[in-house]
């Protein structure tokens, strides 16, 4: 489709240049006549706590247990920075809120953070062709209430529909994060390739950019709310 023009089936039709896209997002509703189109609203909130109980850090697979004032990325511990896997935090905390009410309760984490390209070798690629994002979740995580499963998180918005799950007094979270294997595969000692140069013979001199490698922040950040809505 190099510079030539389609039609969006909207208003207009754009017409791209070699290597550029475009990305168009329109969200309406309707009326009972399907007429007036106009903007959907959230609801907004009638109240809103923060979640600030200290929290748990389990990593069964390396058998480690650490207790957090606060949410923090398990990369932020030197003993878990190559860890590639699963980990549990978990905290409880109470409610005071009574739902009955006709309410809507959310858990909601903080809004991803734009921050500033962090290419290696930025001549070697073309940083426009990526966003870089701090995110509160790195890079996916189940949700658990009191024992019921309640969603799952790994885009923005961060935020959970908690209302079947949530009880008035002391409420048990447990959030399973899990990460992307860049992680152990950045503790380049693992690693030994004499083998395959034996075997194959070395027809590349170095793997590409395997020198470069380093552990993705993972895990838990920032603050958790939770908030309260009409329905």
């Amino acid at each position: 489709m190099d510079g030539q023009a389609f039609q969006m089936g909207l208003e207009s039709s754009i017409k791209l240049e070699p290597f550029e896209s475009v990305i168009t997002v329109r969200t309406l509703t309707y009326d009972r006549d399907g007429e007036s189109p106009s903007p959907k609203e959230p609801s907004p909130a009638i109240r809103e706590c923060q979640i600030k109980q200290p929290w748990a850090l389990h990593v069964p697979d390396r058998g480690i247990t650490l207790e957090l004032e606060s949410l923090k990325p398990w990369t932020d511990f030197s003993e878990l920075a190559d860890y590639s896997g699963q980990a549990e935090y978990r905290c409880t905390f109470d409610c005071e809120q009574e739902l009955s009410s006709g309410l809507t309760a959310f858990l909601e984490f903080e809004k991803p953070v734009a921050v500033k390209p962090h290419r290696f070798r930025p001549e070697r690629r073309n940083i426009g062709f990526s966003v870089f994002l701090k995110t509160p979740v790195m890079d996916a995580a189940r949700l658990w209430l009191n024992g019921q499963y309640i969603g799952s998180l790994f885009a923005p918005p961060y935020r959970v529909d908690a209302t079947s799950a949530l009880k008035r007094g002391v409420n048990t979270l447990a959030i399973k994060v899990s990460n992307r294997l860049i992680n152990q595969l950045s503790n380049a000692m693992l690693y030994d390739f004499e083998y395959v140069h034996k075997a194959y013979g070395k027809r590349i001199e170095d793997i590409h950019d395997f020198e470069n490698l380093s552990p993705a922040s993972s895990g838990l950040a920032g603050k958790l709310k939770l908030i309260f809505s009409p329905k």
